[in-house]
């Protein structure tokens, strides 16, 4: 295997593009390494699916009023 350091130097690449998101970058890795032959065996993405919680909406509190 004549290519393992550019295909490790690439992976390498590529895991800093995914952390800061930037997919398009990753996506020209990914096509490189598909030059030099490497099979991809994870399905990580670029964009991973982040659950957001949602606030709790206040209770507006009220006081009866003697009248």
């Amino acid at each position: 295997m004549s290519y393992m350091k550019q295909i490790d130097a690439l992976l390498t690449e590529r895991n800093a593009y995914a952390k800061r998101n930037l997919p398009s970058r990753v996506d020209a890795v990914n096509k490189e390494l598909a030059a030099l032959g490497w099979v991809e065996t994870e399905t990580a993405t670029a964009l991973p699916e982040v659950e957001q919680a949602t606030a709790a909406r206040a209770v507006k509190r009220t006081t009866k009023k003697d009248i």
